[in-house]
This record gives structure tokens, sequence and C-alpha cells, in this order.
């Protein structure tokens, strides 16, 4: 192999997670794969880099030395990218932008029409993931921005309200769904939700529990578009934001009834790291990104 951009990269992201498994995660990658590209890094240079345990993974003195040259080339690589934009009288260089799929569904056309338009020699990577995997990523570098439905628990993110949708119970199109739906009438529904958020699994059972009540989830899928057609059949209704299902109940093949009584408010942030130098692509495109969802809140995509 040759030491490259995408070998670092790797690396980096292993070193500050502490775990292959978790890094592999948050590259949207198989674990045996990440674990080869680590295996043969260290051949490369003929000196071992990791200490593998049941724990996860810590650096050798050689591994903490890489690490700290790798974040420097890494940068260096940014700038580069930044300054012969600057040079060519636009901004120019790579964004790597990570959101959940529902959320994506309202905000990736507009995001990337905005940046499209006014920033052309910028490259968006775009990836969908839970907000867990958007978190790790954005942490171990993998993503400069990420959507997430929650700030997380590190005092290195940065997160910037961007409003909040709230959640709705989806039905077939002759399902009879109105405009709104009882908490308690939940308690009578086959429910599907999502297997990626834990947070609506648990914020469901809490209210349940208060009411005296019980929520019959029959299905936990991580597949919106086939949950989506499941319940288009009439199967069973889901748990899911507007934003995942506005074309289809624009089309009519599908029903939305926000859930009331209480309401199961979903938030949405654009996270960044703090203490990581951001390029001004990245600062562009986050900008676009809040003006793409001011835009959407507006419009009533999200609701």
């Amino acid at each position: 192999m040759t030491l490259d951009v995408r070998a670092l990269r790797y690396f980096v992201q292993v070193a500050e997670l502490g775990s292959v498994s978790l890094a592999a995660r948050a590259l949207n990658m198989a674990q045996p794969a990440l674990s080869q590209r680590m295996a043969r890094l260290e051949d490369h240079l003929g000196v071992q880099l990791l200490l593998r345990s049941p724990r996860g993974v810590e650096l050798t003195e050689d591994g903490r030395r890489l690490l700290e040259q790798a974040r420097i080339v890494l940068e260096q690589f940014r700038n580069i990218e930044e300054e012969i934009g600057r040079d060519a009288g636009e901004l120019r260089g790579s964004v790597t932008i990570g959101m959940p799929a529902p959320t994506a569904n309202a905000l990736l056309i507009p995001l990337f029409r905005r940046v499209r338009a006014a920033h052309p020699g910028i490259r968006l990577r775009f990836e969908e993931a839970r907000t867990v995997s958007l978190l790790e990523g954005l942490l171990a570098g993998h993503f400069d921005l990420a959507v997430t439905a929650n700030e997380g628990e590190s005092g290195r993110i940065e997160a910037v309200s961007l409003g909040r949708e709230s959640l709705h119970v989806v039905g077939a199109a002759g399902s009879g769904l109105g405009e709104t739906i009882e908490f308690a009438q939940l308690f009578t529904l086959p429910l599907a939700i999502s297997s990626q958020v834990n947070e609506q699994r648990t914020a469901m059972s809490l209210i349940a529990r208060r009411m005296k009540g019980q929520v019959d989830i029959v299905l936990e899928s991580t597949s919106l578009p086939t949950t989506k057609r499941l319940v288009a059949d009439g199967d069973l209704y889901a748990i899911m934001t507007w934003s995942a299902v506005a074309e289809e109940v624009e089309r009519g093949s599908l029903r939305a009834a926000r859930i009331v009584n209480p309401e199961l408010p979903r938030p949405l942030f654009l996270c960044q790291v703090r203490d990581r130098r951001h390029s001004s692509a990245v600062q562009a495109v986050a900008a676009a990104v809040q003006e793409a969802a001011a835009e959407a809140a507006s419009a009533g995509t999200w609701r």
C-alpha cells in the first residue's frame, strides 16, 4: 500500500474513537475491511501503531507520533484546497456532511442547490446515518458538519438549533387519519418505528406508562422506503416526521396526523467540532444549511 490521505484519515478516526468498530460505523464501512487497512498501514510503516484489546484500541508511542503528524497533514490538505480556491476567486474544497434520512428528504436538495449556485467550486459529500453515528463520525473527523436530533454528550460539539419537527402517525391513504391524533389513540394501533432512534422509543414508552397504556410496536426498521411501502399497503401505522412523508402525503398515497396531548417534538441541530479549524468552504456550507432549514420551516416542509 501507499501512505495516502485516506489511510491517514482512517487511522485518525480509529485513534480518536479508540475503537475499530466505532470508526468503521462512522466511516460506513465493514469492520474487517478497516482492520485490514490498519494492519496494512502498520506493515507499510514497519511499526505497531495500535494495541488491541476487547475494550478497543490504544495508541503505541509510534501511534501517538503518527496521529500528531496525520492531523497536521490532513489540515494542510484542507488549507491547500482553500488557498487554491481563494486564488481562483472562488471557494473550493470538499465538505462532508451527514444527516438522518428523514431530514435529508427535506433538506438535501435545497442545500445542494444553494451551494451549487453560490459556490460551484465546493464539492459536497453527503451521507445518511443515525444521530449517534453522525456524532461519532463528526468527532472522528469523518464529517465536517452534521445535522442531528441531539447535541451529544461531548463538550467538543458546537450545536446550532435549526428548529424542530413534530412526530406524526402515518397511515395508508384510506386510513381516515385527520390533521391530529391524541397520543392515547396510539394504544389501539399496530405501529412501526425507526430502530435507529432510541430517544423516540424511550419517550413513547415513558408517556404511555404515565398514561397507564402501552404502545404496540410490531416493527422496528432501518429502512424508511420499505416502512412507507408497508404503511401504504394498510398493514400498519408508523411514527415519522412530516419531512419523511411530505411527498407521499401530497401525492395522496399516505396520510399523516400530528401527535398531540402530548406532542412529540424532534429537535434538529447543525453540529460541528468546536476545537477544530473549519475552512471557509465548511463555513459557507454551514451557512447554507441554516438558510435551507429556515426555508424548509417557512415552507411547511418541517411541521
